[in-house]
């Protein structure tokens, strides 16, 4: 199946096709690691352009099996692509996939009491778009909202790091022409 690493099938999530959002493609998978203590989670986000590919990449990208042995659970999520966006006349259509991976670690932080996770050490993970994606929330400012009546969106954005491959470094048009 092309669902391996280095031959090997990736195993089954723990929880599939969790839902983080109101759209289909709002969904996530958690591998949890078997720990006593709150585990550090790799957030996956997987590559495509924002307009193809899926979560099931996880495999291709990590070594899953090896990371919940050690203790580290793996989140791998699904978002909108950039197609819907410019359906839904969003500007910039990128906008969708980038909140959607913001609110994906916000949801996988509000379920670390039922999932075993320590909030403090997420590191985000992902190829491309997925890189692009991951540095984006590394580098950008905390969105937690302290107030919002969505509990949710109380959760922090932050990442205590990222390992990516083959990011973008600029989402800016201008100055990449420049």
């Amino acid at each position: 199946s092309g669902n391996q690493l280095f031959g090997v099938p990736g195993p089954k999530p723990t929880l599939a096709d969790v839902p983080y959002g109101e759209h289909e493609r709002q969904v996530l998978d958690f591998y949890q690691a078997t720990s006593p203590e709150p585990t550090p989670v790799a957030f996956f986000i997987h590559g495509g352009g924002w307009g193809a590919l899926d979560k099931q990449n996880v495999h291709k990208m990590l070594d899953v099996p090896k990371l919940l042995t050690n203790g580290i659970s793996v989140a791998a999520i699904n978002y909108r692509y950039v197609q819907q966006a410019k359906a839904a006349a969003i500007e910039p259509p990128v906008k969708w996939p980038l909140r959607d991976a913001a609110r994906a670690l916000q949801f996988l932080r509000s379920k670390a009491g039922d999932w075993n996770i320590d909030k403090q050490r997420i590191g985000a993970n992902g190829g491309s778009a997925g890189a692009c994606s991951s540095l984006w929330l590394a580098l950008h400012d905390d969105m937690a909202q302290p107030n919002s009546p969505d509990p949710i969106d109380r959760e922090s954005t932050r990442l205590c790091c990222a390992a990516v491959v083959g990011a973008q470094t600029c989402l800016d048009p201008k100055f990449m022409r420049e």
